[in-house]
């Protein structure tokens, strides 16, 4: 049996700095002021997810097809999805993939084929509460013979037509299948076993931690290692086309989607009134107004697509909510207030969100 192996190296920065002296005197840090943004989701069809930083409003940009799995760096070992792009991934009873073949799959490749609607267990906990079974690849043991094959539904290219005004394509072409098998390498990597469904042979691919992320994240089409997520404390909020949860219905996709850094403790609340004292309301609260028994930590989708709506009244006109506005904790404990403004260009395209936010 012939076996191609790729080993990924993540390349190191040395950033160097200049050293104070006694005599340089106190270096002032000016205060936050806040700040309007306007995060480049890349129109319509939503394709950009932005990692933003509100301390410093210094934001990070990629492709939502530019990676496929993320490997978590902590002490746990467990393997998320690319959410964005609508992945999922259901086992078989399996460890070797060289013999398992489209047959083996047939079953659960029926669950998951649809773009939305089929159950939860096959992606990720959309609350981000990952470890140790919130995972669709369960968390991988370090006993090789527990960690099966999994069928690996892709997901989907984003959408490059045109795109009629207020509405938004979440997906383009589908993107196809791969088995894979996940084992931990050693007490800071992963080995990934990846290949087409009728294969024999596969490829390896050897994943390191990388300590200072949460996630050190695979482009597997490209064989490559790439950067998503800015440093663990370096982002609050995330713009995104996210694949949720109904209740009761199975997944659902959802462009507009804001998401919380909840592994860097980042916690959120909503607060809401009415259109006519919004303004007021937001404008006059200030730090003493801050309930911390309300912030959750323990769901990512706090602010998620509650800021805005597709249909207004009677039509299908997407509005942001005039009756709301949010309140975030960051990683070093500092407080905000912000605000969303609108979602739509001047030709009423989707994709063009606009924020306001201000430290307490």
């Amino acid at each position: 049996m012939n076996k191609i192996v790729f080993i990924l190296l993540v390349s190191i920065s040395i950033v160097t700095t200049s050293c104070l002296k006694e005599d340089d005197g106190i270096i002032e840090i000016p205060p936050l002021t806040g700040a309007v943004m306007n995060p480049e989701m890349g129109g319509a069809a939503q394709p950009n997810q932005i990692w933003i930083d509100l301390s410093t409003t210094n934001s990070a940009q990629n492709h939502r097809n530019d990676w496929d799995l993320g490997f978590y760096s902590g002490d746990e070992f467990y393997v998320i999805l690319n959410n964005s792009i609508m992945m999922a991934a259901a086992s078989i009873d399996e460890t070797n993939i060289d013999a398992a073949s489209e047959s083996d799959f047939a079953d659960v490749m029926s669950i998951i084929n649809p773009g939305a609607g089929f159950p939860a267990q096959y992606i990720d906990d959309v609350k981000g509460d990952y470890y140790p079974n919130g995972t669709a690849i369960k968390a991988i043991s370090d006993i090789d013979e527990q960690n099966k094959v999994y069928l690996l539904k892709m997901g989907y290219k984003t959408y490059e037509g045109d795109i009629p005004a207020y509405s938004t394509y979440t997906a383009g072409d589908v993107r196809g299948y791969k088995k894979i098998r996940i084992l931990r390498h050693s007490g800071n990597s992963y080995k990934v076993l990846i290949a087409d469904l009728n294969d024999t042979t596969h490829q390896e691919f050897i994943i390191p931690k990388e300590s200072n992320h949460h996630f050190a994240f695979l482009n597997i089409e490209n064989q490559a290692l790439v950067n998503i997520q800015p440093i663990k404390e370096d982002w609050d909020i995330c713009f995104t086309v996210w694949n949720n949860i109904i209740e009761g219905h199975g997944t659902y996709i959802y462009p507009d989607f804001v998401l919380t850094n909840r592994l860097s403790g980042v916690g959120a609340y909503m607060i809401t009134t009415d259109a006519l004292n919004l303004e007021t309301e937001y404008t006059n609260f200030s730090i003493e107004d801050v309930d911390p028994s309300l912030f959750n930590y323990s769901d990512q989708r706090i602010i998620g697509g509650t800021w805005r709506s597709t249909v207004s009244g009677t039509t299908s006109t997407p509005i942001v909510h005039n009756d709301r506005f949010y309140v975030l904790r960051d990683p070093d404990g500092v407080y905000y207030k912000i605000r969303f403004i609108s979602m739509l260009n001047e030709n009423n395209e989707r994709g063009f969100p606009i924020f306001e936010y201000s430290p307490l």
